[in-house]
């Protein structure tokens, strides 16, 4: 069936300001979903591959102790980026879908809604800081942890805040070579520091100051990376214009708040329900387990903040089947990119956990279970964003209420029962309960099932079934029969390799995704032969 044409985003008042100076004739133009994907991927890798290596070297460094004191005084913090919002950014991103780079307006309504965020984040700042105070002396009997949280709460409002308002700038504009360099300078030296602080402060403070300083630096690169598309400097009318839409903006994105509240109490429930019920060198173990996992969820924001601009656009352009190709893919290599390393990687959960010192094997189960909550959580955001593009946020929000619920419910007595593991496992089972009715809904928001069917096959399906089911079997074999070094190379990559065999021998493969995959070597190629040809040109200069 076809899919009635949303409204039109909020309407932006037309501008009379004039080009301020020679840069603005000559604006950065939006890049291809596909290109822009690709730097997201690139991003996504390369930020997982430094959030790996500093999770164990932070865990070696300074030990079970200092991480689970990390993750509970950083709970606020993360409470406090879920309950100040109203899912502005994303309405913000609807709005610049219409702009073209570095018109006037664009300015307006980023001052907008930056001002509203931030006395939002600091007002719920506040609030969440008394209440750390009447817990962490309370209940969770953490007292000398109320200092670092109130720091971590300020450092968020200050650095990591105003970092996301510019990244949903460079979303719009799909700026995916900008936000690439810019979240590996963050991941980066937040690394450095770490290591770098480990002697001279090997406590919780030395964490502090290395995460809020690698946002620190982060933010200046990306206040310079969006002079590209927005300009510093406007007329006053240009900014009172973005103050009068912000309250159409906040309409649209209030239809969001509820289910991104619903899921991000769901991402942090573990930390909360732990840190009650157990003792800190469990949460320390659950939040490593947790860490490597929700690496996942980094694709999970590369692709949305990607694709969410893209659908608006071809819904706006009349263009189903382009919408439908669009999520359709997104879908399908989501699937394929995290699901099926997920499955190795729970395989080898023992090995995987263990290198992070004494203690963090404790973890190794809920890995096994939390390692798939990202991929679950991708496949449902995709769709959610569908039916943001299509004004059925509410709906989203719905489904987001569904697995709070449902994880509260399975998670404190699954936790109660087998400790750490019953948590990976209530956060599984949550993921799923949000993900089903998205699933069952998914031809409504195409042009009908037969589209569906045309672009997800049966056989796909299958394949990524088997696939899955192999590199979980290899990995775990060769878990249980390798020791612990030998077991921790070759069980994930193995297991891994099993599944991409079986994926395509099965016939998980169509000939788009060849097609595409021929056009990107051709472009890798071309960039290689010219890098290589100034590398000579350079070299016979010198």
């Amino acid at each position: 069936m076809n899919v009635p044409t949303p409204e039109q985003p909020p309407a932006i008042p037309q501008s009379n300001t004039r080009l301020a100076n020679p840069l603005d004739t000559h604006p950065a133009a939006r890049d291809s979903y596909g290109k822009s994907l690709g730097f997201g991927a690139f991003s996504f890798a390369s930020s997982a591959l430094l959030s790996l290596v500093a999770s164990v070297v932070i865990a070696r460094l300074y030990g079970i102790t200092v991480v689970g004191e990390y993750a509970l005084a950083g709970a606020p913090a993360a409470a406090v980026w879920l309950l100040s919002t109203v899912r502005e950014q994303p309405a913000l991103m609807r709005a610049l879908t219409a702009l073209q780079p570095r018109d006037a307006r664009i300015t307006g309504l980023f001052a907008a809604v930056l001002t509203f965020s931030t006395l939002l984040t600091a007002v719920v700042s506040v609030l969440a800081g008394l209440l750390t105070w009447v817990l962490f002396n309370g209940p969770i009997n953490h007292p000398r942890l109320v200092l670092p949280a109130a720091v971590m709460l300020a450092g968020s409002l200050l650095f990591v805040n105003t970092c996301w308002n510019l990244d949903t700038v460079l979303g719009a504009f799909r700026a995916g070579r900008a936000l690439f360099w810019c979240r590996f300078h963050q991941a980066l030296v937040y690394l450095l520091a770490a290591i770098a602080l480990s002697s001279a402060l090997p406590t919780i403070w030395g964490l502090i100051i290395a995460w809020y300083g690698s946002w620190a630096t982060s933010l200046i690169q990306r206040l310079s990376a969006s002079t590209s598309f927005m300009r510093l400097r406007v007329s006053t009318a240009e900014l009172r214009h973005g103050f009068t839409t912000l309250p159409e903006l906040l309409r649209f994105g209030i239809k969001l708040a509820p289910g991104f509240l619903a899921e991000g109490a769901s991402d942090e429930s573990g930390a909360w329900i732990l840190g009650s019920l157990s003792s800190v060198q469990t949460v320390g173990a659950y939040s490593r387990a947790w860490m490597i996992a929700r690496r996942g969820l980094e694709l999970n924001y590369r692709i949305t903040e990607l694709l969410f601009p893209t659908l608006v656009e071809r819904r706006q352009a009349g263009d189903p089947a382009g919408f439908d190709r669009a999520l359709v893919d997104s879908l399908r290599y989501a699937a394929v990119a995290m699901l099926l390393p997920a499955a190795a990687a729970a395989g080898a959960a023992t090995p995987i956990m263990s290198v992070y010192g004494a203690g963090f094997a404790h973890g190794a189960d809920a890995f096994a279970y939390l390692v798939f909550v990202p991929g679950v959580m991708t496949l449902s955001a995709l769709q959610s964003h569908a039916l943001f593009a299509d004004e059925r946020a509410l709906l989203s929000s719905l489904y987001g209420l569904l697995r709070v619920l449902v994880t509260l419910l399975a998670a404190v007595p699954l936790t109660l029962l087998y400790g750490v593991s019953g948590m990976g496992a209530g956060m599984l089972i949550g993921a799923c309960a949000q993900l089903a009715p998205l699933a069952a809904g998914l031809p409504r928001v195409l042009d009908g099932a037969s589209a569906l069917r045309e672009l997800w096959r049966t056989r796909e399906l299958l394949a990524l079934t088997l696939a899955g089911a192999t590199g979980f079997g290899v990995s775990r074999l060769l878990a249980l029969a390798l020791t612990r070094i030998p077991a921790l190379v070759l069980a994930p990559a193995l297991g891994l390799a099993a599944a991409a065999v079986v994926f395509v021998l099965v016939g998980g493969i169509e000939p788009r995704d060849r097609a595409r995959g021929r056009a990107l070597a051709r472009t890798l190629s071309a960039r290689l032969t010219l890098a290589s040809g100034r590398l000579r040109r350079s070299s016979g200069t010198l």
